[in-house]
């Protein structure tokens, strides 16, 4: 994968998981009182003036294609137009609330229900408002939608003194289902909005590639600390529920030793959206 300075590409071993059912009105999605204490993002926001939480769509992207990136597919890995999900989620942007009445930024909850388990991710609209607003325009246009995991990385930094520090994350979001530098986009691009958030277990951001505004629809979650990753990524959130589930993704055998590519890789039955 791009954009990486590291030294070590390990490959990764993963096995599927199956969610279990019973007669029991107990499921595998999150609901309101089964959200557990958790470290709120480090460190703390920096106060954000109302402007910024409404900032058009035109204004916090640009539709540059980067040297070297392909065009969108004309379909999705999941057999959907491309541009009419671009242009969807275009139309959706400014009626996307961030904040309450009083202007303070809203608690907003996404549930992932994959082939192997449910997760949420709590977004933090105060971290990264544009890349918030985006990820839910996209999950309300049903963009993630029968995508997949398409990339399990383990990698090892190596400081200057020869400390090495293992971290991996899991990624998705890529239209083509697989990753491939230069294609995981939809024709438009977000501004970076990269702040002081210290990456731990369970980290949520947007994976972009070299140039600096490259991210667009996919997005990667951190299994532990990845200090390497902080200051070069937009964070969105982190997971609040299911970290079992992301474990038993990050757990698929790859299809050769050293690769990135899952064997089968784990689909997204449906992303939806909560407060």
């Amino acid at each position: 994968m791009s954009g990486w300075r590291t030294v070590v590409l390990l490959g990764v071993l993963v096995g599927l998981g199956i969610v279990g059912c019973g007669k029991s009105e107990v499921t595998d999605q999150p609901t309101e009182t089964a959200v557990p204490a958790v470290a709120p993002l480090q460190p703390v926001p920096v106060k954000r003036n109302a402007a910024e939480y409404n900032v058009p769509f035109d204004a916090a992207t640009v539709a540059i294609v980067p040297e070297g990136f392909e065009l969108p597919p004309d379909k999705t890995f999941a057999g959907k137009p491309a541009a009419k999900l671009a242009d969807d989620v275009r139309k959706l942007w400014s009626s996307i609330s961030l904040t309450d009445d009083a202007g303070l930024p809203l608690t907003l909850r996404t549930n992932i229900e994959t082939e192997a388990g449910t997760f949420e991710i709590t977004l933090h609209p105060d971290v990264a408002p544009n890349h918030v607003r985006n990820f839910l325009a996209l999950t309300k246009v049903g963009y993630f939608d029968g995508l997949v995991f398409e990339r399990v990385v383990q990698q090892v930094s190596v400081s200057t003194d020869g400390t090495r520090a293992p971290y991996e994350f899991i990624t998705a979001g890529c239209p083509v289902g697989d990753g491939t530098p230069g294609r995981g986009h939809l024709g438009y691009f977000l501004k970076p909005e990269i702040g002081d958030i210290t990456h731990e277990e369970g980290t949520v951001g947007f994976w972009r590639e070299d140039a600096d505004e490259s991210a667009g629809v996919r997005f990667y979650i951190t299994l532990g600390p990845a200090p390497l990753m902080d200051k070069e990524y937009t964070v969105i959130g982190k997971v609040t529920l299911g970290l079992d589930t992301l474990r038993k993704i990050a757990d698929m055998p790859t299809k050769m030793p050293g690769s990135e590519l899952p064997l089968k890789p784990v689909a997204i039955r449906k992303v939806t959206a909560n407060r």
